[in-house]
């Protein structure tokens, strides 16, 4: 997710199962949206950030690490930033989330910047079912992300 407040820009890219890309950028009051099969459409913006509850993107990141226990294992620089490395791994445990499925096993890494900030997740976890789900995140600050050219051949 890419936010830029004084130009009121927001881009997120979501990657569903390692391969299906959604792609959606906001921009002076239009949702621009690039679905996975490469259709584009654009609507008005309705004041919520595409595929995520907030800007923060607190909640999803709750779904994912409540019952883990990180410890830090590392300190590293990422983009110019120092961060350090916490990593929680658990397996034969059962974790359960209140409307989710049961997690059996879980491998976790977050980078985390001095301000708190999560600059990035790498998370995996096994449900009882035996079903996998990854959830990889990157986040970076300044600097200019160009806005894709798909945006402006949206149809709405």
């Amino acid at each position: 997710m890419w936010v830029d407040r004084d130009a009121d820009l927001l881009r997120v890219r979501l990657a569903r199962n390692g391969s299906t890309v959604n792609d959606a950028v906001v921009a002076d009051g239009t949702r621009y949206e690039l679905a996975a099969n490469g259709t584009a459409t654009a609507e008005p913006a309705d004041g919520t950030v595409p595929y995520l509850d907030s800007e923060s993107g607190v909640f999803r990141l709750q779904q994912r690490v409540a019952g883990l226990v990180y410890n830090q294992t590392a300190t590293t620089t990422r983009d110019g930033t120092n961060v350090a490395i916490l990593r929680a791994n658990t397996a034969d445990s059962t974790i359960s989330r209140s409307g989710f499925r049961t997690v059996v096993a879980a491998d976790s890494t977050l980078s985390v910047g001095r301000e708190g900030v999560i600059r990035g997740m790498d998370h995996e976890e096994e449900y009882a079912d035996g079903s996998v789900r990854t959830l990889d995140a990157t986040v970076t600050t300044g600097g200019d992300v160009p806005l894709p050219e798909w945006d402006a051949n949206a149809t709405g």
